[in-house]
């Protein structure tokens, strides 16, 4: 199967990336790997990857001179300013909209997707999605305030982690269902071995970004106190 994954990088990842690379250097998975395309990958599906806060913005090399200052001057103000909006319901989308649209266009003719999948959701309002990809099925990844109906009214189907999140959807109308949490021990119930057979002292499944400078703090006083604890995620504290 074909997998469109549309997603945004944290802010200040996205910052050093649109300073560092070109459109002809950058490779996402060179920078963040991402563990729902790597495991998508590992079951043989075909992921391309849209970073939708940082390719639209990243230099082509193609304009000289006075023009070329300006798009300079351009560049840096994306890296410093669009990353930090990308995700605010309307904003994003307002933002977005025209230079995204032209990087979804072109993905659209050089990838033809069986299922999107949209991990960022105030990005770009659903309709747009369906235009670009009218064959394929739109999913959407929630664990976040939601935008409003108007953003999500054509997704085929949105998965969210919080059943808060899960119920307002179901009242606007659109398919939706819960995605058990990797971090939940109930999930596991029927595997779990007793503590005499556990091998592992303390173990943390979940995200390390930007948004989560304290959990960070508590990891690392956890990790003085027991050495032995194992974190799964796509960062290290």
């Amino acid at each position: 199967m074909k997998i469109g994954l549309i997603e945004t990088f944290y802010p200040r990842v996205a910052r050093d990336v649109l300073r560092t690379f070109s459109g002809e250097t950058f490779n996402a998975d060179d920078v963040r790997l991402n563990f729902l395309a790597e495991n998508l990958r590992l079951a043989g599906h075909d992921v391309k990857r849209v970073i939708g806060n940082v390719e639209p913005y990243l230099s082509t090399g193609g304009t000289k001179g006075f023009w070329r200052r300006c798009r300079r001057l351009y560049e840096g103000a994306a890296a410093q300013w669009f990353p930090l909006f990308a995700r605010v319901p309307g904003l994003g989308s307002a933002l977005s909209k025209g230079l995204l649209g032209s990087l979804l266009t072109q993905a659209s003719k050089d990838f033809t997707a069986d299922v999107i999948i949209n991990t960022t959701l105030n990005l770009l309002p659903s309709t747009e999605i369906k235009r670009f990809f009218p064959s394929s099925v739109v999913v959407g990844l929630i664990a976040s305030p939601l935008p409003s109906r108007w953003m999500l009214k054509d997704y085929d189907h949105v998965f969210s982690s919080l059943v808060p999140i899960r119920e307002k959807i179901e009242k606007m109308g659109i398919n939706t269902s819960i995605l058990p949490s990797a971090f939940d021990a109930s999930n596991y119930e029927e595997l779990c071995l007793n503590w005499s057979e556990r091998d592992i002292d303390l173990v943390f499944v979940g995200s390390i970004g930007i948004h989560h400078l304290r959990g960070i703090m508590l990891l690392r006083e956890i990790k003085k106190l027991n050495p032995n604890l194992e974190i799964y995620t796509d960062a290290s504290p």
